[in-house]
């Protein structure tokens, strides 16, 4: 059952490009919405006493639901880390308003690393509006976070400033490293075998399945379909032979003293999981009642069988 708020949508491809679009669309769902590039270099202390931001800007209106920080630790940490987001005002530097914040438990932090940290409630940014992400950690008065940089400037659309426990900030020649990820409202992508030409994309709504799908080659311009879930689990399952197969097919016998022989079936006995073949190679129409278990189709109409 799809997830409560979600719909099925199929995505026209072209037939046997199915699986290519589908690792498209899922690299896109991994994609970060803006970040820092480089190797780490040195680290800024995050304390009682000293704290750092780092402003950017949105390239589009969006929702963002994680944080990535390449962070360290120095000593015993006894305060959660403090996660700050503001709006920059118009001169770059200043904060405004702050519109959210998280604390990140000290106890998940080891070696130093990218550290993954859940926003919630998740934030919404618009495009083009400058915001700065603020890390200090006011109780803690034992050991340090460390807050990674790249050793020169690598993020054009914003800057890194550091500060003590007071109001002023010093602008820096460096980026601190983070990567913002945004909400994107897709749960699964399914490929179905038995349905050749499409993806079915499990999405909130149509403009969720357009912003993860647009301008893949071999995605056709065609309007998306809405499916129920009951339409595609039929096909997730192959029902058992002895469902799916019909009077006037070919098939082969494919285990005991007749292995080998093909015949069409002219009777299907389904309690007894037995069925009549006509063997095409005899002299004369001579039926014989193998079991279900023993046969195999030679057509596609076991393709037409399925859901």
């Amino acid at each position: 059952m799809s997830s409560a708020g979600y719909r099925y949508f199929a995505v026209k491809t072209t037939v046997g490009q199915e699986r290519n679009v589908a690792r498209i669309i899922e690299a896109r769902l991994t994609e970060v919405l803006v970040e820092t590039t480089g190797e780490p270099a040195e680290a800024w202390r995050i304390n009682a006493e000293s704290r750092a931001y780092q402003t950017f800007t949105a390239p589009k209106t969006t929702t963002i639901s994680k944080l990535y920080l390449y962070l360290g630790r120095e000593g015993e940490l006894t305060a959660p880390l403090h996660a700050d987001f503001y709006r920059v005002g118009e001169d770059g530097v200043s904060l405004e308003n702050k519109i959210s914040g998280v604390k990140y438990d000290p106890l998940l932090l080891s070696e130093p690393g990218w550290y993954e940290v859940n926003l919630e409630p998740m934030i919404d940014v618009r495009r083009g509006v400058s915001y700065a992400l603020v890390l200090s950690a006011p109780d803690c008065t034992s050991g340090s976070y460390l807050w990674y940089r790249s050793a020169s400037k690598t993020y054009a659309e914003g800057k890194a400033f550091t500060g003590g426990g007071g109001d002023g900030w010093t602008e820096q020649s460096f980026d601190f490293l983070f990567r913002i990820r945004e909400k994107i409202d897709v749960a699964s992508i399914l490929i179905l075998p038995t349905v050749r030409g499409y993806v079915f994309i499990e999405a909130k709504n149509k403009e969720a399945v357009a912003a993860v799908s647009q301008g893949i080659r071999h995605i056709k311009n065609r309007p998306l379909i809405t499916v129920t879930f009951d339409e595609i689990a039929a096909h997730l399952v192959e029902k058992p032979l002895i469902d799916v197969i019909t009077t006037g097919q070919v098939v082969e016998i494919v285990s005991g003293p007749l292995r080998g022989m093909v015949g069409k079936v002219v009777r299907i006995d389904k309690p007894k999981r037995e069925i009549t073949l006509e063997l095409s190679e005899a002299a004369f129409p001579l039926p014989i009642s193998v079991s279900i278990d023993a046969v195999r189709i030679l057509d596609e109409a076991k393709t037409r069988g399925m859901g």
